[in-house]
């Protein structure tokens, strides 16, 4: 007759997750302000190494609201070379800064290096629109997003698209700032 042999078949398959981890980082070089002051914001885009991130990052976007209190000085949106750079006054006493960094641009932020992105701005003095008074605080806040793929592709996490999940291709960072009165 013969020997009864026990086969098991394992199901269990081992992969490793690879995909780009970017970190955003805001700061002043002062969080305590009087009126009229120039203060210079700093924002450090990360690529975070190994055993974090494994993959190069694409169409990151970089984008920054300067609150009411604040007024952007023109021309000094800063960025490394081959990153494009916009400032937008809204109109409603905030502005929006954006940095973007493309293949297109030929740009890139390879892996576990990082990236500084400067402004200034001015602390706005009453009567302006928005300008703190007392022990007011100014929140100003910054938001990222970045691809895993160069381009457009509908359903690649982008960190912007509800659609498709998970869809963690985005960080965030802020920075307040008071008035010393």
């Amino acid at each position: 007759s013969g020997t009864l042999i026990n086969r098991r078949t394992s199901n269990t398959v081992t992969a490793r997750i690879v995909e780009p981890a970017l970190n955003v980082a805001k700061s002043a070089n002062d969080s305590s302000w009087i009126y009229g002051q120039n203060v210079t914001f700093t924002l450090n885009v990360t690529h975070i190494a190994a055993p974090t991130s494994f993959a190069n990052a694409f169409d990151i976007v970089v984008t920054d609201t300067i609150p009411a209190s604040l007024t952007y000085v023109n021309l000094t949106i800063a960025a490394p070379a081959n990153w494009t750079t916009n400032a937008v006054h809204n109109g409603d006493d905030t502005w929006t800064l954006t940095w973007t960094c493309t293949t297109a641009n030929t740009c890139s932020l390879p892996l576990g290096s990082s990236a500084a992105l400067t402004y200034h701005a001015t602390v706005d003095t009453p009567p302006a629109n928005g300008a703190m008074t007392g022990a007011a605080t100014a929140v100003n806040n910054v938001a990222m997003t970045w691809t895993s793929l160069p381009g457009v592709d509908a359903n690649e996490r982008t960190g912007t698209n509800p659609v498709v999940q998970p869809n963690d291709y985005t960080d965030t960072a802020s920075h307040t700032g008071s008035l010393d009165y």
